[in-house]
């Protein structure tokens, strides 16, 4: 039987890294959301930085557990890190739950941010890939709003769209190669 989620994956596992691209679309929804206020101040400095003080980065992994191609894999380690100058201002550890229907999924992961690193915000969303294994979509709770997030993996890029209520954004991950 045909798992799209588990060769959605499979091809997925690595190293990725690209600009981070997000924008406020509608100040007013921003403002009426369910958000704190040092979550509300984190956002915005992502939005209102200028970038001749230096980029913001995204960068992600994925890591399916080791063995032979022909074993499916069940469980997924993401992790997120988001950082100016090298320095991290968010990190995230997910774990993902591939359905033995081969499609579905579940995301459950934690997300530390500056300058509250000790403090750990947990998220959860069920998630689907479609058949031909290319492209998935998520759906999860992120600073107090519905966040929906659609990708789509060809090769060495994986084009993340992000949106809310009140943002959106497209991130264009390209797989990190080991050099030499």
């Amino acid at each position: 039987m045909a798992r799209p989620n588990d060769d959605y994956y499979r091809a997925c596992e690595g190293a990725w890294r690209c600009p981070l691209d997000f924008s406020i679309t509608d100040r007013a929804a921003f403002w009426r959301c369910r958000m704190g206020w040092l979550n509300r101040l984190r956002v915005l400095s992502l939005v209102l930085w200028p970038s001749w003080l230096g980029r913001f980065y995204l960068d992600t992994s994925v890591v399916c557990p080791s063995g032979p191609e022909s074993v499916q894999v069940d469980l997924v380690v993401h992790t997120t890190r988001v950082s100016w100058l090298g320095l991290g201002v968010l990190t995230s550890r997910e774990l993902i739950e591939l359905d033995p229907d081969g499609r579905s999924f579940v995301l459950r992961g934690t997300r530390t941010m500056w300058p509250t690193f000790w403090k750990r915000e947990p998220f959860v969303g069920p998630g689907v890939v479609d058949e031909s294994g290319t492209r998935a979509s998520y759906d999860f709770t992120w600073f107090g709003t519905d966040l929906k997030q659609s990708t789509v993996a060809d090769g060495d890029l994986v084009v993340v769209t992000q949106e809310t209520e009140w943002s959106h954004g497209v991130q264009k991950l390209v797989r990190i190669r080991a050099s030499g």
